[in-house]
């Protein structure tokens, strides 16, 4: 296959956000978790929490979690296989504090996408 070349591996992120970040996005997502802009904010700061990808955030539903044992269970990754993400105090927490819904997060990719551009650029523009 002359001329074909490989794709190129994307470029890893190479730092987290600061206090002083997370605190300007804390204020332009609000606090009121029925608030679909709120849950996209939740989203943030539970895939800091846990490592998870967007997609396996917003497919997380309640049977695949136990609290108890904190763990989250992915039956479909990305990289392949399933697996079992540990949950923090803080990743458990997260998770409590939302609304009652199934899945979890109650917002599919989309919604998920433009909340979250539209609270991270309102949090760069303050």
């Amino acid at each position: 296959m002359a001329g074909v070349a490989k794709p190129r591996a994307p470029e890893s992120r190479s730092r987290r956000p600061s206090k002083s970040e997370i605190e300007a996005l804390a204020i332009c997502a609000d606090a009121d978790l029925t608030n679909a802009t709120a849950r996209a904010f939740h989203a943030f700061l539970f895939a800091i929490e846990t490592g998870m990808r967007a997609g396996e955030i917003i497919g997380l539903t309640k049977d695949r979690i136990d609290t108890t044992k904190r763990v989250a269970r992915l039956d479909m990754t990305k990289s392949g296989p399933a697996r079992d993400v540990p949950l923090s105090t803080e990743a458990v927490r997260l998770l409590k504090a939302l609304p009652k819904a199934d899945p979890v997060f109650g917002l599919d990719f989309r919604q998920l996408d433009a909340l979250w551009r539209k609270v991270r650029d309102r949090a760069d523009a303050s």
